[in-house]
């Protein structure tokens, strides 16, 4: 959440940590990429600090982190009696979480409690509710290619009447014009068949992304029908 010398570092806080207000501890692969060893000085967002120790295992395996005492890194991120993420750890095998989480929230007015379980919950609440529009996005979707197409088509055969009319008048057979508006509806619809299936994709996987924080997974039916009918 912070970033040293243009590296990104994860600054960890804690209420009762072993160290004064002028001191740090840092991670192994913060020491390396900032060039830190024990005794080193540091400075965060104007706050100086010494480093007491190099932590090669640090807590969470936050090897990118720098560990500082609770008053010391809101002072570095100029947020005086704020708490920026709150960490609950130990046996939860007979705690009610959701109870724990709801306290949180009303002992520190403002904070949003997030768990495992409603995390899961709210995904799979989210699955289902693409699971049963699908259908319906997917008939409506179907819908508008289909009349994207035929209009079209009608809009070139209406700018093209002329060319039409001197195709049949040299001899040239109905059936013949049909097929050569045919073709090229073909080559257009089959471009962009292939065009629009690269960019769904795309959007696809981005929207997922952003709605359910997992890409979204296409399936061959849903692209190879549209496909065919474009």
């Amino acid at each position: 959440n912070i970033h040293v010398g243009g590296t990104p570092v994860v600054l960890a806080s804690f209420d009762e940590w072993e160290s004064t207000n002028d001191t740090a501890f840092v991670g192994s692969k913060v020491a390396e990429r900032l060039g830190l060893r024990t005794e080193s000085p540091i400075t965060l967002n104007g706050v100086q600090l010494k480093v007491v120790d190099v932590v090669e295992s640090p807590p969470d395996g936050l090897d990118q982190g720098i560990f500082t005492s609770l008053f010391t890194g809101q002072q570095i991120l100029n947020r005086p009696r704020a708490i920026n993420a709150l960490r609950l750890g130990g046996c939860w095998c007979q705690i009610d979480v959701e109870t724990l989480a709801r306290d949180v929230e009303r002992t520190l007015p403002g904070t949003r409690a997030i768990t495992m379980s409603a995390m899961i919950k709210a995904q799979k609440g989210s699955i289902a509710v693409m699971e049963k529009y699908s259908a319906l996005l997917y008939l409506v979707g179907i819908s508008i290619i289909l009349g994207t197409i035929a209009l079209l088509i009608s809009s070139q055969v209406r700018r093209q009447l002329s060319e039409i009319g001197l195709l049949l008048a040299i001899g040239t057979s109905p059936g013949m014009v049909g097929g050569l508006f045919i073709l090229k509806a073909g080559m257009i619809g089959t471009g962009g068949a292939f065009g629009g299936l690269l960019l769904g994709r795309a959007l696809t996987t981005y929207v997922g992304q952003k709605l359910l924080g997992a890409p979204l997974i296409v399936s061959s039916l849903q692209t190879l029908a549209p496909l065919i009918i474009a």
